[in-house]
């Protein structure tokens, strides 16, 4: 069949054949770009939102690090760092809100935000109870036990001058079970250790 056409016709055949296969070849070849622009988007995208996730959990680390600290200290650094991180915290869930797409891991987020609102409430409650037992301490604490201590010594020195031995050395006995009790007391509240605390009262 091909030996009948002519010279020129086989040529223009070739070229069509082989225009043809290019043809085919280029067409897969965009398709295959198009897939790898698609997947390399998704990657990205994956890429942001991983990194994102990594600032989230170290943020939260330090988060819980500083209240770990403060609780420990009750310094005004650690709480001051808290806030400083709780803030960073907030800003790359600000930023995740804007930049994650996927509706699972928006879902996500919501659940982290909220979380992280529930926790910052908590540590608040905490803050205020360990600034009011600080206060208590300073103003009734403090005050009552160095007034009880001055009456003690006071009969001890108004016991020895009398030469009343037993009224001296019971003194000396409530004088001592006092301190006891005032060091179990500075103690518990450095330590929360129930021990500390059964001595103290």
């Amino acid at each position: 069949m091909f030996k009948d056409l002519r010279l020129g016709v086989k040529i223009g055949l070739g070229f069509g054949v082989v225009l043809l296969l290019l043809s085919i070849v280029l067409a897969e070849g965009i398709y295959s770009l198009n897939n790898a622009e698609k997947g390399i988007e998704e990657y990205r995208g994956l890429a942001l939102d991983t990194n994102l996730a990594g600032k989230l959990q170290a943020s939260m680390l330090m988060v819980r690090m500083n209240v770990k600290d403060y609780l420990i200290t009750k310094s005004d650094k650690d709480l001051r760092q808290y806030h400083e991180y709780v803030s960073q915290m907030n800003g790359f869930l600000d930023e995740a809100k804007r930049e994650i797409q996927k509706p699972e891991r928006v879902l996500l987020i919501q659940k982290i935000k909220a979380s992280l609102t529930s926790y910052e409430a908590a540590f608040t409650q905490v803050v205020n109870l360990i600034e009011q037992r600080n206060l208590v301490n300073e103003t009734r604490l403090i005050p009552f036990g160095e007034g009880l201590s001055n009456i003690i010594n006071d009969i001890i020195i108004s016991a020895h001058g009398d030469k009343d031995s037993d009224a001296t050395y019971y003194a000396g006995l409530v004088q001592e079970t006092l301190l006891i009790g005032r060091l179990s007391m500075v103690r518990y509240l450095q330590t929360n250790n129930a021990q500390d605390f059964d001595h103290a009262v």
